[in-house]
């Protein structure tokens, strides 16, 4: 694994036996207590997105994040079973490149930041009698929809693609006793995305942002386009 001059490794306050970079936890930690600012009851939600093969993926990989969260912006917008209000707030998120041990394919791992009064579930796909999945439109199957759109690939490989894992959503509530103690759970599973180990640095590995998914005319606006 090739380092940079100058990065600055430490150990992890939640694991005495894992290196992390200092510089990646230290914008990993500000993003979920700024969002958790703006978002008092707040819902963290992690998960992995995989690389396909080469062949059957898009042949740029720099800016498949980029094209990631603007489809799922893009998407979340557009999405009917979303109600309006819930769309006039921002799609934060955090993101950090790695490679596997074995197989040394690249990943991703991704956390969103969303309001928990909006966005508090994940949501499933249905299934009808004949256990035959079919599409809903939830924040799960945006965020499948976006990885096909982003990584050029069809749904059903996406689907494989995608990785929520058994606990996808952490709910952080300011106002509830065991707040601190939620919190502190949240960054010990969100420091992890700052470890040393599988990460390379050859271009961007990290990436902290927010999308505003939409933004209603004022009614200012509205007179301005009808004179028009």
């Amino acid at each position: 694994m090739k380092q940079k001059k100058n990065i600055k490794i430490g150990i992890s306050p939640y694991n005495k036996n894992q290196a992390i970079y200092t510089d990646y936890w230290s914008l990993i930690n500000k993003s979920l207590l700024l969002a958790n600012d703006s978002y008092p009851r707040l819902s963290a939600i992690r998960f992995d997105l995989r690389i396909a093969d080469m062949k059957s993926a898009s042949n740029s990989l720099t800016t498949v994040m980029k094209r990631f969260f603007t489809s799922l912006q893009s998407k979340i917008k557009h999405n009917s079973n979303i109600k309006a209000h819930a769309k006039t707030q921002y799609l934060r998120y955090i993101w950090v490149k790695e490679k596997g041990n074995e197989k040394n394919k690249e990943h991703y791992h991704v956390c969103l930041f969303l309001n928990k009064d909006d966005f508090g579930f994940l949501g499933q796909y249905r299934e009808s009698k004949r256990g035959i999945k079919t599409v809903k439109n939830t924040l799960r199957e945006s965020i499948v929809q976006a990885w096909a759109t982003a990584s050029n690939v069809e749904l059903l490989m996406a689907e494989r693609l995608v990785y929520f894992g058994e606990r996808p959503v952490h709910w952080l509530d300011k106002k509830k006793s065991d707040y601190f103690n939620e919190l502190n759970n949240v960054k010990k599973r969100l420091c992890y995305m700052a470890k040393v180990e599988t990460k390379e640095f050859f271009g961007r590995k990290i990436g902290i942002g927010e999308y505003e998914i939409y933004r209603p005319k004022t009614n200012r606006q509205l007179h301005f386009n009808k004179k028009k």
